[in-house]
């Protein structure tokens, strides 16, 4: 029995070190997967706080071009009032020149075409 202890000696060794291998590897595997899911979850960390910038960065910008919209918009009617305001302005009689035109045609009337009144 022993001279077959003997025979399976480098039989054995050879799966030994073939085992070792094996578990060396899936150890390494393990390792790498680690490894893996450790730069994924920093990947997705990194990505969470650019995303976060980004959604900050849009939501500033939002309110700044809300803000000048709302200032040009206020603009844009300050400028429609005060052209309003001096056609009013413009289509507004004058007192002095209403009473003359009034005067002249009282007198048209009352003359009747003449263009002097009487002495």
């Amino acid at each position: 029995m022993e001279h077959d202890t003997n025979n399976n000696a480098p039989a054995d060794q050879a799966i030994n070190q073939v085992l070792a291998a094996e578990r060396e590897a899936q150890a390494q595997v393990e390792q790498c997967r680690e490894e893996a899911a450790q730069q994924l979850k920093q990947a997705r960390l990194h990505a969470s706080r650019i995303r976060q910038r980004t959604d900050h960065r849009i939501t500033q910008l939002h309110r700044l071009c809300l803000a000048a919209s709302r200032r040009e918009l206020d603009a844009l009617r300050r400028e429609r009032h005060e052209a309003l305001m001096e056609r009013l302005a413009r289509l507004q009689p004058d007192e002095a020149r209403l009473e003359q035109a009034a005067q002249r045609l009282a007198l048209e009337l009352i003359m009747g075409g003449v263009k002097e009144p009487p002495p």
